[in-house]
């Protein structure tokens, strides 16, 4: 039995990688969401406006222009920052790690679906070990829950936005929430995608909400313990004056 999961773990990863390896390879077309990704990580944002619309003129196949669209010409991770925060609705966090990326491993599309497929792999390896369960679960997750999949394949935040997502979610299903820990997570995840902070904020009201009955309870059940020890003290009045009668 713990044969057959570790082949069904090891036939999930190389599922996982086998499909992030070969969708750049296919003629898979960027939309302009992620088209705009790959500029601002490879630092070409000022390129865009110049250099991409002669590359529009000419018969490329998908692969030579996603070849020509990645080259980072340098390290510039403030320029990325600035970038991101300019033009694109989405905070920076993602085009910053995709730059690092980019400059150490090399700017091909493939590095970007690979980074993708790393936090994939990480959040089903954080839903499986949270569930005590082995990798191999996953394949339900992945099963009913295919958008998941279409997400990360998208050359934006999202797969980002899953994990640390992931990680705020256990945390607060913990009887302790490790306070300091999840913040630094929500954090990332605000710096991330601009879908934390609805996130956050719906959090906050279901806290303060959570807060406001509790303490509405805990009146409620300091106003009856009140009553009870009242009549509890009118009883024993009244049995004493019964004793002193007789």
């Amino acid at each position: 039995m713990k044969q057959k999961k570790n082949l069904s773990s090891i036939a999930l990863l190389v599922f996982i990688l086998a499909l992030f390896i070969v969708t750049p390879f296919y003629g898979i077309i960027l939309d302009g969401d992620e088209l705009h990704s790959i500029i601002f990580s490879t630092g070409n944002r000022e390129f865009f406006n110049s250099g991409y619309v002669e590359l529009m003129d000419h018969e490329l196949t998908a692969g030579e222009w996603k070849k020509q669209i990645s080259e980072v010409n340098g390290f510039n991770l403030i320029k990325v920052w600035n970038d991101t925060l300019m033009y694109d609705v989405h905070p920076p966090l993602y085009h910053c790690i995709l730059h690092i990326v980019f400059f150490l491993v090399g700017s091909s599309i493939l590095s970007a679906y690979l980074l993708n497929a790393f936090f994939l792999l990480a959040s089903l390896h954080l839903i499986s070990s949270k569930r005590n369960q082995s990798f191999a679960s996953n394949w339900t997750v992945i099963a009913f829950f295919p958008f998941i999949l279409n997400g990360c394949l998208d050359i934006r935040p999202y797969c980002l936005l899953f994990y640390f997502g992931l990680q705020c979610y256990f945390m607060l299903k913990e009887n302790d929430v490790p306070f300091f820990k999840f913040s630094i997570f929500l954090i990332l995840g605000l710096l991330t995608n601009y879908f934390t902070k609805n996130m956050t904020i719906t959090l906050g009201i279901s806290v303060l909400v959570s807060l406001l009955v509790y303490s509405q309870v805990g009146k409620i059940e300091g106003m009856e313990t009140e009553e009870g020890m009242e009549t509890e003290e009118m009883s024993t009045k009244e049995g004493a004056g019964t004793h002193d009668v007789v």
